[in-house]
């Protein structure tokens, strides 16, 4: 008997005349298997592919998490590193304002508190080629050099005590109100007023003739001479002005006269000397006359 086909089976099968004449053979038995094989496979294909396309999302939606993560680490990265060049710019801006200011500063003290005396302020007097001319500066007049217990004590504490080397008497002078205020904060040692001038060395000179500023300063020890208990870091640098020069003692001078203000006082007649301790230059400031007022009190 010829093998029907898929159709004329379900013909045969729909048609009641047929369903009762004829089984299934052998033939459409197998026909039917390999039917419902192929559609198994066909079933299994469908759902093998719907598989790789749920883990293909799951790998997309994976790597979208992933690329989402990153950017926004990237983007808080880039926040902050942005802060931190803010930050940077900002101290910068800020150090250079200071820098200026304190560079202002200094030229205004300079210009304000170390003043001119009277008799060297400049004057023009009319000459007959129609020319002028200035008055020379009234020469400064040395006074007698104080030696007192105060100032022998001095000396046999640095030389003894302390093995320092090198003591010179560097100036006598009388402290001014300009020496004491706290907005000035420096001792200034006009070089017309030394009674000398080798104290330094050649590289300590060299510093000091720099016209750079910040750059013309050395580092120093200043002592006080009464009780030498009150050692203080300083900077010794040099002013250029118009009619003098002079050697200036600052940046903590205030804090040093504020601690030995009791014998320091305003108009006292003082002494620097200075030093050599373990070669390191050094300072010693000590009151050798007290003022007239207080001499009368």
């Amino acid at each position: 008997m010829a093998c029907m086909s898929f159709d004329q089976v379900l013909t045969s099968e729909d048609d009641p005349a047929r369903r009762t004449k004829r089984k299934p053979t052998s033939e459409d038995i197998r026909y039917m298997r390999k039917l419902q094989v192929y559609a198994n496979n066909v079933l299994a294909f469908y759902k093998e592919k719907q598989l790789r396309e749920e883990q293909a999302a799951k790998e997309e939606l994976l790597h979208e998490k992933r690329r989402l993560r990153e950017e926004k680490t990237r983007v808080i990265k880039n926040k902050r590193l942005k802060i931190i060049r803010e930050n940077k710019l900002r101290e910068a801006a800020a150090m250079a304002v200071n820098k200026r200011l304190t560079i202002v500063r200094e030229n205004k003290l300079r210009e304000e508190h170390v003043k001119e005396p009277k008799s060297t302020i400049k004057s023009e007097e009319s000459t007959s080629s129609g020319q002028t001319k200035r008055k020379p500066p009234k020469k400064f007049i040395r006074g007698p050099i104080v030696s007192n217990e105060v100032t022998e004590r001095l000396k046999d504490h640095i030389l003894n005590e302390r093995k320092g080397t090198d003591l010179k008497l560097v100036i006598q002078k009388n402290l001014y109100p300009s020496d004491t205020r706290q907005g000035q904060n420096r001792l200034s040692m006009p070089i017309n007023q030394l009674e000398t001038n080798e104290f330094l060395s050649a590289d300590e000179k060299r510093i000091l003739n720099n016209k750079v500023l910040k750059e013309n300063e050395i580092e120093v020890l200043v002592m006080d001479g009464l009780a030498f208990e009150c050692v203080v870091p300083m900077k010794l640098t040099m002013w250029h002005m118009a009619s003098t020069v002079n050697y200036v003692l600052k940046t903590r001078w205030y804090e040093f006269w504020l601690a030995n203000k009791d014998h320091l006082l305003c108009k006292s007649k003082i002494q620097v000397w200075s030093f050599r301790q373990d070669e390191k230059l050094c300072f010693a400031v000590v009151c050798v006359e007290k003022p007239d007022d207080e001499d009368d009190a």
